[in-house]
């Protein structure tokens, strides 16, 4: 599939604490009559200056509004001398660095020979909840191809999926290639997703890839050498339909998930690609797996979680907040969306 414009979306996490004691000059009640202090609710960090997503993009499932909200952060800015709004069409890959939380790590003309990542500082309200960008995006290095998977080992170590190239490519933290492998000769195709399974799941630090448009879900085996990270073993677990890509671990506990294991899929199409030339927003949803003791989607579990949304791809959770980050693809110009209302990994 070749890829042409990408929207970003963010799932927020909920929270925030608040609230302030009564004076204990005042104050007759003895300590076991009192009561903790109040913490903000849900209500309270959900609700943004920013604007809410037309409905038109993408609307979530029933079960899931209660406890989650969905905002437009709009386009990362352009770097500088440049004015094209569509410069950066298609977006993929996002992600942010643990020691780095005010900055967002984004591709940019995603799965072309001029694939690029870029950075740009964000800003966070008093719930820590991505609120927007500042001053100018910043180019890091260029990645051939570059996709929508990315994910950091603990050594620093970025890991880029490269659709075309059924491979990945490793950087260094100063964003310096290492190496790209590919995966072809080991039966991988794509790999759109790429994710790393994250603290509080069982098989954490284990790497899972997704291949587009097969669906076809693997355990990826990567050992450390003195040049990087070497593929080891690729093992198909489980096909899923509707053209999955983007990969994200829901934070354990988050409302309206109880105290079982997810993963949120982005997904292109349920059955149908196309209808009459047009991409179809009915037919385009995020999806909500329980996933099993290693970290793999249980496929009879799927259900909605957008019901539907127009080109969906990417997924990421920044773990200081719970947002969660994902694209609207070939909207041209690509925006940045936030959702909230998800516990915060950290």
């Amino acid at each position: 599939m070749s890829f042409v414009g990408w929207s970003v979306i963010t799932v927020v996490a909920v929270g925030c604490s608040g609230g302030s004691v009564a004076d204990s000059a005042s104050d007759t009640s003895t300590a076991s009559e009192k009561s903790d202090p109040p913490v903000a609710s849900f209500a309270d960090c959900r609700e943004s200056e920013l604007p809410k997503i037309d409905p038109e993009l993408g609307t979530l499932a029933s079960e899931f509004r209660d406890n989650y909200a969905a905002y437009d952060l709009g386009t990362p800015p352009l770097p500088e001398g440049e004015t094209s709004e569509t410069f950066f069409d298609p977006l993929g890959g996002i992600i942010i660095p643990r020691d780095d939380r005010n900055r967002l790590i984004f591709v940019a003309r995603s799965e072309s020979r001029s694939a690029a990542l870029y950075s740009v500082e964000i800003t966070r309200d008093e719930c820590d909840h991505i609120s927007g960008f500042v001053g100018k995006s910043v180019h890091l290095v260029d990645v051939s191809r570059a996709a929508v998977g990315l994910a950091f080992a603990d050594d620093g170590t970025l890991f880029v999926s490269q659709f075309q190239l059924a491979g990945i490519a490793q950087l260094a933290p100063d964003f310096s290639i290492i190496r790209e492998t590919s995966l072809d000769t080991m039966g991988v195709d794509g790999p759109g997703g790429l994710s790393k399974v994250p603290a509080g799941f069982a098989n954490e630090g284990a790497f899972r890839i997704v291949g587009y448009p097969s669906g076809r879900w693997y355990e990826l085996d990567m050992t450390k050498t003195e040049a990087g990270y070497n593929p080891t073993g690729v093992h198909a677990v489980v096909t899923l339909d509707h053209g999955p890509g983007g990969i994200a671990y829901v934070p354990p506990n988050s409302p309206a998930f109880g105290d079982k294991r997810y993963a949120l899929l982005t997904e292109w199409f349920q059955g149908r690609f196309q209808v009459e030339g047009n991409f179809d927003p009915a037919v385009q949803r995020v999806a909500v797996y329980e996933v099993d003791e290693r970290g793999n989607p249980i496929g009879e579990t799927r259900r909605d979680f957008f019901e539907k949304f127009d080109r969906p791809w990417a997924g990421y959770f920044d773990e200081f907040s719970g947002d969660f980050l994902f694209l609207s693809w070939n909207r041209s110009p690509d925006r940045v969306v936030a959702v909230r209302g998800f516990k915060p990994l950290l």
